[in-house]
């Protein structure tokens, strides 16, 4: 990685609509998030993967280290996750990030993601 390259993907996830709010304002609790930081060589292959790109797709975001980004839509993501199982059905890193997408619809909060230096 380049002093310029993202060096952490970071997603998060409510544990309920009260900690989406405190979430929004920045006020949440450690234990109204479930938080999980991809880091290096992680947060390089979930960048030039596609990944990102097939979710911005789908879901009609921009995720992109400029802005921090919110995937709200439930039910779009819960058609998204068997897409992308399908596409990386052998990868940690996806399986990891399809947890967290399903943890969000169980829950009925939202996925915050931020790739951040």
């Amino acid at each position: 990685m380049t002093n310029t390259d993202p060096n952490q993907f970071t997603i998060s996830v409510p544990v309920d609509k009260r900690a989406q709010i405190d979430f929004d304002y920045d006020i949440a609790k450690d234990e109204q998030v479930i938080v999980h930081h991809f880091f290096g060589n992680d947060v390089l292959w979930i960048l030039k993967s596609g990944i990102v790109d097939i979710i911005n797709d789908e879901l009609d975001v921009n995720i992109d280290s400029i802005e921090d980004e919110y995937l709200h839509d439930l039910v779009a993501l819960e058609v998204l996750i068997p897409k992308l199982r399908a596409i990386w059905p052998n990868s940690e890193i996806v399986a990891k990030i399809l947890e967290l997408f399903a943890e969000a619809i169980r829950l009925g909060t939202c996925v915050h993601i931020d790739i951040g230096r």
